[in-house]
């Protein structure tokens, strides 16, 4: 759906109404935009942004959570050859709107809840994680 806009405008309206349709579907849709390098930095940000929502309306937020940190891993952590905890890279920022990315996805994960109103296993690990780095 997104990925077929040209205009950012356009981009950032269809990530606003995927609100209405919390299904796996569109966790996958979302995750692509995060990933996408050929989106504007905005649209990015907004579709973690929208991710943390979207979970929160989903019976089980686990698969947004999984997304979430697999985007993060892949493109901000060393390999698990070089470290098995994936540590964080370094910032270069040679960058700055993979930096601005960066900082949303973190913001995103502390954002999901599950039904209970608890942070779901393996998020508060990692922000502690981040926060040792």
């Amino acid at each position: 759906l997104v990925k077929y806009e040209r205009e950012i405008i356009g981009q950032l309206e269809g990530i606003e109404h995927l609100k209405d349709f919390p299904t796996e579907n569109t966790v996958k849709s979302l995750k692509e935009a995060v990933e996408s390098l050929d989106f504007f930095w905005r649209v990015r940000v907004s579709a973690a942004e929208m991710m943390a929502r979207i979970a929160d309306q989903m019976p089980d937020p686990v698969p947004v959570k999984d997304a979430l940190l697999s985007v993060f891993k892949g493109y901000f952590c060393l390999s698990e050859t070089v470290s098995k905890e994936r540590l964080v890279r370094r910032n270069d920022f040679s960058n700055f709107q993979q930096y601005f990315v960066q900082c949303a996805i973190p913001v995103s994960l502390s954002k999901i809840r599950l039904s209970s109103g608890m942070t779901p296993a393996g998020v508060f690990t990692f922000i502690a994680n981040l926060l040792k780095v």
